[in-house]
């Protein structure tokens, strides 16, 4: 199942452990944690960051998925945690100058890898089965915005997911 925001994508910030998702099994609207308590999944991925490369420090950053990660084992302590790295941008969007490039996502993954040990989570670099030679999105990625990425894109990131999470 996918657990998103009733706007679509969820934010990395101060609150993420209490924005709510819509939980598909009732369609009712529940923070993740209750989600996690009312599902009890054997496993949880979570793919977040992307928006607080370009605002949070890493102090921030950690401290934010901290917190989600901590409610998550408190209403769910059987639930195995997969942190899945941030996915790259193309290299046309990459060059605009911004705060959200490549360089700084992979900086971001590097302190997602430290949360995740630090919380006891397992951690995927999925993000390098979508990068070109020069670390940006693989063209055939890039749904046309340089951020959002296609279909094949997403099923090489479930291929990956499949290959390298838990394999009990």
């Amino acid at each position: 199942q996918v657990w998103s925001g009733n706007k679509g994508t969820l934010t990395l910030d101060g609150n993420i452990h209490k924005t709510n998702v819509v939980y598909p099994d009732t369609g009712a609207e529940m923070t993740i944690a209750e989600a996690a308590a009312a599902k009890k999944p054997k496993y949880m991925v979570i793919t977040l960051g992307v928006n607080g490369v370009a605002y949070a420090t890493e102090t921030q950053f950690k401290a934010y998925y901290g917190k989600l990660i901590t409610a998550i084992k408190q209403a769910s302590p059987d639930t195995r945690i997969i942190l899945q790295s941030i996915f790259p941008v193309s290299e046309s969007y990459d060059q605009k100058g911004g705060k959200l490039c490549n360089a700084n996502i992979d900086i971001a993954n590097g302190w997602i890898m430290q949360i995740a040990s630090e919380h006891g989570c397992k951690y995927l670099d999925t993000a390098s089965v979508l990068k070109n030679d020069s670390g940006a999105m693989i063209a055939l990625y890039d749904n046309g915005d340089g951020i959002h990425m296609t279909a094949d894109a997403y099923r090489a990131v479930l291929q990956y997911i499949r290959t390298h999470g838990y394999t009990d």
